[in-house]
């Protein structure tokens, strides 16, 4: 009987969630990305913890890999860090330290903050579908990709909550992709969940790189715990 039960609630939600799901325009998909665009660009301060997970095929459930990063952002301010790449980004450097390649690229900050919108608007132009589907709490935009799109992937799912318009989770459907120690996967799905969403100041020192990387009058050097890295300095010594 328990069964029984847990199978019609479960057929129940199931209805219930299709009944919500409806397929939307291009141009009303455009609204909702450019609203969770606004409400991200209207923060001050933003921190998110990041889980990456990797799945062997589209219907897997149990991933073949997982890792565990965030992402805090200040105005144009950055620091991140997701699967062995972190990066640290002020108003006057932007740092990006591979754990993996044991090496770190110093450059130029980007001065305009990297939102979702752009690349988000670009995808809608390759959509053959689009549906949106009305949660209690969240909604999800699924994009469904012309197949001569070349983009690489076959779908992606954008869920964002309804409160805050902050996006939850992007899942990507890849036609075809080369991941570094799985060359047996060809159609892997990627998933990327944020938790822990916050709009709370972030202090200033965040953003320094002095962690790693050091001053030295007019140049640049390695912390001498970063001491095994090579450092690929692209900034001009005569603005230090």
């Amino acid at each position: 009987m328990n069964r029984l039960i847990v199978s019609v609630v479960a057929l129940l939600l199931t209805l219930n969630l299709q009944s919500q799901s409806a397929v939307i325009t291009k141009e009303s998909a455009s609204e909702i990305i450019k609203k969770i665009n606004e409400e991200m660009s209207a923060c001050k301060f933003y921190t998110a913890d990041i889980e990456y997970l990797i799945f062997k095929t589209h219907s897997d459930t149990n991933a073949l890999e997982k890792s565990k990063g965030f992402y805090k952002r200040s105005a144009t301010n950055e620091h991140s860090m997701l699967v062995g790449v972190e990066t640290i980004q002020n108003d006057r450097e932007r740092l990006v330290i591979d754990s993996n390649a044991q090496s770190m690229v110093l450059s130029m900050p980007n001065k305009k903050a990297q939102l979702l919108e752009q690349s988000m608007q670009t995808a809608l132009t390759m959509c053959k579908t689009i549906a949106h589907t009305k949660g209690k709490h969240s909604s999800i935009l699924q994009f469904t990709l012309d197949p001569n799109s070349g983009i690489g992937f076959s779908k992606l799912h954008i869920t964002y909550n309804n409160k805050t318009n902050f996006i939850e989770n992007i899942t990507m459907y890849y036609t075809s992709t080369l991941i570094p120690g799985y060359e047996e996967v060809s159609s892997p799905k990627i998933s990327i969940n944020y938790t822990n969403i916050s709009t709370s100041r972030i202090s200033h020192s965040e953003f320094k790189i002095d962690r790693c990387v050091l001053t030295k009058g007019k140049t640049y050097i390695l912390n001498p715990v970063y001491q095994s890295y090579n450092l690929f300095n692209q900034l001009s010594t005569e603005n230090n």
